[in-house]
């Protein structure tokens, strides 16, 4: 299964490695290593794994900044998608759109040297886009629902 997994998802052009230590991954620098570890770099290579690994049957680990996790010092089975590869910053106007890999400091500064103000609420927060979305990361000053427009989002199923 998980040789068909690699076998798919490299012929789909998608970064996708074995055997990778996540002890690099995360914040305390800890933990096993990944079976499979794939990086896709934008919403339509998230969909692609996500559906893969559900048709084959193979159980799939979010990875994202990894500093709210601890990590077993085992191999991981399964794959683990890792969304550090996901970071276009792109603007239109007055808005921003930013991939889910995107660290906030590194979102705080593109705003910040375009002129834009607002998410300066989020300063501090040692998350990525999409962590922060997933949790609402805030601060006394306000939360990231107080900024966000819209958001693209996978299911379980890869759509």
């Amino acid at each position: 299964m998980l040789s068909d997994l690699l076998r798919t998802l490299r012929a789909e052009d998608i970064a996708v490695s074995e055997g990778v230590s996540l002890r690099r991954k995360t914040h305390v620098r800890i933990g096993g290593t990944a079976t499979v570890f794939i990086e896709p770099a934008n919403e339509q290579e998230v969909a692609i794994a996500v559906r893969m690994c559900r048709e084959k049957g193979i159980k799939l680990h979010l990875l994202g900044g990894g500093s709210n996790l601890l990590v077993a010092d085992e191999e991981l089975e399964g794959a683990v998608l890792s969304l550090g590869r996901f970071d276009r910053i792109s603007r239109g106007g007055y808005r921003v759109t930013a991939g889910a890999g995107v660290t906030l400091p590194s979102l705080l500064k593109k705003t910040r040297e375009a002129g834009l103000a607002g998410l300066e609420i989020l300063t501090g927060i040692p998350a990525q886009v999409g962590g922060a979305v997933a949790m609402n990361a805030g601060t006394r000053d306000g939360e990231t629902f107080d900024r966000l427009v819209s958001l693209i989002v996978i299911n379980p199923d890869g759509e």
